[in-house]
């Protein structure tokens, strides 16, 4: 990252600069590269494990920092000048590495697959293949570089999958002679990216614990003599490759043991002989050299094995002669290399398959337990396939432990596939034999999986450990609400008759002045009027209070203003619906500029008298749509209580709701009334959206469209509804054409908007995008938005996203006057209900189940308006009460540990706290609540170690003495129980905080002077998609004796 500006320290000796990326929710260094840095500019790296986000940078010059108003002027500190932007889509990802083991030699090439968003390197070619100008930098394979050319300087491959995809694979080929584990990695370089990312299941263990993703190992070409003495003392030279160890640290073994040298042994898998005489005694080594072993064979042994492991995987035989049922699987053994079709191989896993068909396969070789514990074994195969077992080596001991009697395609397809589980012992052979056969449908493949439940890893560190998980079910039984509304038809009372209303409007300076007033009707108001409204003006505004949601009704205005000395005007509302009487019109005034005031009165003249066979309801003052019969009332009976409009009072919809769109033109209403299209955030319905049902939690964007759209005359404006923490500007993305109509694109500016003071209810703003643009790039036009960015400092909620022509209303400070809200009965929301026609003629009825959010109970009942009834008596009553949440409280133990209290109403994160500070022996968890409040379900995560456990630290010129050793992790001491030159093992102090401590299995390295010694761990992502992070813990050891 350059970081551009002014009087940036240039004394290496001082404290010099210091650079911080700071989010709303936590802050990373970034380590200045002080090369790359002189007075106008800083050159730093960002840090691996960084959460995404948007961070600002903050910039510190010899101890002092750089004072806000000295930041990314005329924008301010959050300019989008002065951010960076962590992004998982921007993050290369190594997501296959292949092979996972092999030879070091100038034929060793490495294939790297996954997200590497470019296929362009060099600088001969302008762009990749998907238009990206970035190149691949380097790649990194082991302690090297990996080339990517060939001596003829052609590529190996580095290949995308499309020219439209950023997924394809990079081949090199493997430099130097390392023999060990090690780790791949790349850079993509001139662009918004960086070094890679190890997925983690690409992350693998080894003998020893350490985690890597591909293993090199030595090979042996030749052993001179090939027999000697029954004594011993015969001179073996064993000559081959890429031997680096030394004469302390190799040992050879003749016969059975598992590897030639011990300090490198990853290898679990033997292939073995049998029936030849070969015996397990150490050849005393008495010089090593990269290509050449000497050492002196030992007596033979009294007793002689029958068998011995050597190289590297397992032996495959293959018989070609055809197909055996499963319970003929065992004349494979009686078969020979003599049998017709036969051949052999040694192949490096447990995963196999072959090009033939109708063949007949047996794998054995000896498994090596890596560690003591329990072990559980699994196969599948196409096809029928035999998983057998040795317990003490012999291959006459074996049994059978696993099996798929037919084609079992997954591990999980049949009970049987699975072994129980057996406790092994480190570094024991146990015999392991495969029997197969394969006909011709479906891939002839065969594997065998091994899970060890003993580890002291876990899924921080590689993604082939499956964490413990515990979950916490809470039931109860659960009543519904049900009330049953009752409908007979009884004889008409009068005709249908309009409703009729006067309202006088008296302005009591003596003239016409600003002063403003209001209409409403069942809590929802109009915009403002003045004293010269327009019967436009009032057409309009009626046709958006809620009794027009019929959406077939109208209005007829009459206006006539006083010829008298003073000003007064007289409105004629004459409401042509079905609905019959209409409540006397409320209204709510405001004074004028100069405090001139109004006097209102509203008179009804005519009472109106609802259209025979039609009825309304309410609840709490929220009244439905008019339920009218579309036929004849005997015919249809549903239609007089069809649910959606009991559902209409629960939430209302656009009409009698919302706010009106005053002009015609409109791109875009962002609505959330589903779970898409959320631009970033959470959807949700469990709280009162500003209209509908959905609203969006924490968005980060509120327009979001690499097309973009073209702003103009008649799409120029965002309108949207909110609360919450939110802070004054938005920043767009666009692209825009200068005077010589050049496309100039990736252009970010952030305005400021009117937003008020943070509260808790709805609120609505509006913001003119093309004047604020056009005002800001005076050579611009054709302006196209990309995307609309929101800031924060805390939770926001957003809806009713309008992009259009003007603002959709001008009365934005007021917006809770202009929309219905839902209903809140007992001041719970209600998701939805179902009815139920239960009609016994000649009373027609329906039931209505009502299902609230969050247990709601204590409802009212619904109740019919009178006044907009005919020709029907209604009724309700209630036929079950709705059940009220689960209460009381429980606790959870663990190893003997019980934690607090814990309220049925505890939030995930609330859990994690109870657990991690009253349970300490659980160590780091995650959890997570799933269901409502009467059942749902406790997830727990156990993420680490229980505190306390013992921490093993490798290292080198360490102190061998334990009370010249300090460990400490972060602030807390761990307890140095044992030490060497290369390892020191310490308990953690109880005060540990939970999630510090070490990943078991971290490597750690010295750093010479002081011998500090840091292990570092990963952070990574769950399969579920969940994600967590974890920071880097640091190890520091003190010898306080020397400089070891």
């Amino acid at each position: 990252m350059l970081i551009s500006g002014t009087g940036f320290s240039q004394n290496k000796l001082s404290e010099g600069n210091q650079v911080q990326l700071v989010s709303l929710a936590t802050s990373y260094d970034c380590p200045v590269s002080k090369d790359g840095t002189m007075e106008s500019m800083i050159m730093c790296y960002t840090v691996p494990g960084m959460k995404e986000g948007v961070y600002y940078v903050r910039v510190i010059v010899d101890g002092v920092p750089i004072p806000d108003e000295n930041m990314c002027q005329p924008e301010g500190l959050y300019s989008v000048k002065c951010r960076f932007e962590v992004r998982k889509q921007n993050t290369p990802l190594i997501q296959s590495v292949s092979p996972t083991s092999f030879s070091p030699g100038p034929e060793s090439v490495i294939a790297l697959g996954g997200m590497i968003f470019t296929d362009r390197y060099g600088t001969n070619v302008p762009e990749g293949s998907n238009g990206k100008e970035e190149t691949v930098n380097q790649v990194f394979a082991g302690p090297l570089t990996c080339e990517l050319r060939k001596t003829n300087d052609e590529l190996y491959e580095l290949q995308l999958d499309s020219p439209s995809s950023n997924m394809g694979q990079i081949k090199c080929r493997y430099q130097g002679t390392y023999i060990g584990n090690s780790n791949a990695s790349f850079i993509i370089g001139d662009g918004p990216y960086g070094r890679s990312c190890r997925q983690l299941d690409t992350l693998l263990v080894s003998i020893n614990k350490q985690i890597y993703q591909f293993q090199t190992f030595p090979e042996i070409t030749g052993v001179t003599p090939s027999s000697g003495s029954t004594d011993g003392g015969t001179d073996l030279t064993i000559a081959g490759n890429y031997f680096t160890g030394t004469m302390e640290n190799t040992e050879v073994y003749i016969g059975g043991k598992s590897s030639l040298m011990i300090i490198h042994c990853t290898a679990i898998l033997a292939t073995c002989r049998w029936g030849r005489f070969m015996y397990s005694e150490e050849c005393k080594v008495t010089s090593v050299t990269s290509t050449e072993i000497q050492c002196t064979s030992p007596p033979q042994p009294v007793e002689l094995p029958t068998n011995f492991c050597g190289n590297r995987g397992l032996l495959l035989e293959v018989w070609t002669s055809g197909t055996k049922l499963y319970t003929e699987l065992a004349d494979i053994e009686t078969l020979t290399s003599s049998d017709t079709g036969y051949s052999e191989q040694l192949i490096g896993q447990s995963s196999f398959s072959h090009p033939e068909t109708n063949y007949v396969s047996r794998t054995r070789g000896s498994f090596i337990a890596p560690y003591s514990g329990e072990y559980l074994f699994m196969i599948k195969s196409a096809d029928a396939s035999s998983l057998r077992l040795s317990m003490d080596g012999d291959p006459a001991n074996k049994v059978e432990i696993a099996k798929c009697e037919s084609t079992c395609p997954e591990y999980g397809s049949s009970p049987s596939q699975t072994s129980g589980r057996v406790v092994l012992t480190e570094s024991q052979k146990y015999y392991m034999e495969v029997l197969h056969s394969y006909g011709s449908s479906g891939s002839p493949l065969v594997q065998v999986a091994a899970r060890y439940f003993d580890t002291e890893l876990t899924n921080q560190s590689t993604g082939i450990v499956n964490m413990e998980h515990q979950l916490v079910k809470v039931t109860s039984t659960v009543v519904r609400e049900v009330q049953k509304v009752k409908i007979e038809v009884v004889p008409i009372v009068g005709s249908q008759r309009n409703e009729y209303q006067i309202i006088e409007v008296t302005e009591l300076s003596g003239g016409t002045s600003d002063a403003t007033y209001r209409l409403g009707l069942y809590g929802v108001y109009t915009e403002p009027f003045t004293s010269t409204s327009t019967s436009t003006d009032f057409r309009r505004a009626f046709e958006n209070l809620p009794w027009y949601m019929n959406g077939g009704d109208t209005v007829g205005v009459q206006i006539t203003h006083s010829t008298s000395a003073e000003v007064k005007v007289t409105i004629e509302i004459q409401f042509f619906t079905g609905r019959g009487d209409i409540p006397t019109l409320e209204f709510l005034q405001a004074d004028g500029s100069q405090g001139e005031k109004l006097y209102i009165q509203i008179r009804e003249m005519v009472k109106g008298i609802p259209s025979p066979y039609t009825f309304a309801m309410q609840m709490e003052g929220i009244i439905s749509p008019l339920i009218t019969p579309s036929d004849d009332v005997n015919a249809k009976p549903r239609d007089l209580v069809e649910t959606e409009n009991f559902t209409f009072i629960m939430t209302p919809s656009k009409k009698g709701g919302h706010i009106v769109l005053l002009l015609s033109v409109c791109l875009s209403i962002g609505r959330f009334e589903t779970n898409e299209g959320n631009s970033g955030g959470e959807w949700m319905n469990d709280r009162e959206a500003f209209c509908g049902r959905g609203l969006v939690k924490n968005p980060t964007y509120l327009y979001l469209d690499n097309g973009g759209f073209n702003l103009q005359g008649t799409v120029n404006t965002i309108c949207f509804g909110y609360h919450g923490a939110i802070q004054d500007t938005l920043t767009f993305k666009y692209t825009y054409m200068d005077e010589t109509m050049t496309l100039i694109e990736n252009n970010y500016k952030s305005f400021t908007i009117s937003i008020g003071e943070e509260s808790d209810e709805w609120k609505y703003t509006c913001f003119d995008i093309l004047s604020a643009l056009s005002s800001f790039t005076s050579n611009g036009q054709s302006f196209k938005i990309q995307y609309i960015e929101l800031s924060r400092a805390g939770d926001v909620f957003v809806d009713e996203v309008y992009i259009g022509q003007g603002p959709s209303t001008l009365d934005q400070e007021n917006v809770n006057l202009l929309r219905m809200k839902p209903v809140m009965p007992n001041g719970h929301r209600i998701h939805y209900t179902q009815g139920a026609d239960t009609t016994v003629p000649p009373v027609y009825s329906v039931d209505i189940t009502f299902f609230p959010l969050e247990c709601g109970h204590d409802f009212p009942l619904l109740s019919v308006v009178p006044e907009q009834t005919n020709a029907l008596k209604v009724e309700v009553e209630r036929l079950s009460a709705a059940s009220p949440p689960v209460t009381g409280t429980f606790t959870l133990t663990f190893e003997g540990q019980e934690s607090v209290a814990i309220s049925p109403s505890v939030t995930g994160e609330e859990l994690k706290e109870i657990l991690m500070t009253s349970v300490p022996n659980m160590g780091e968890v995650y959890t997570y609540r799933h269901g409502d409040c009467a059942n749902f379900d406790l997830s727990i995560a156990f993420l680490s170690r229980p505190a306390g456990s013992d921490i093993v630290i490798t290292g080198s010129g360490l102190s061998a003495n334990v009370e010249d050793i300090t460990v400490k992790i972060k602030s807390a001491d761990c307890t140095v129980i044992a030490a060497s030159e290369t390892e020191i093992t310490c308990t953690p102090s109880p005060q540990t905080p939970p999630g510090n401590q070490p990943r078991a299995g971290a490597t750690a390295s010295s750093e010479g002077v002081g011998g500090k010694v840091c292990v570092q761990s990963e952070f990574g992502e769950q399969e579920n998609g969940r994600p967590f992070y974890f920071g880097k813990d640091e190890v520091i050891v003190y010898n306080v004796d020397s400089y070891k």
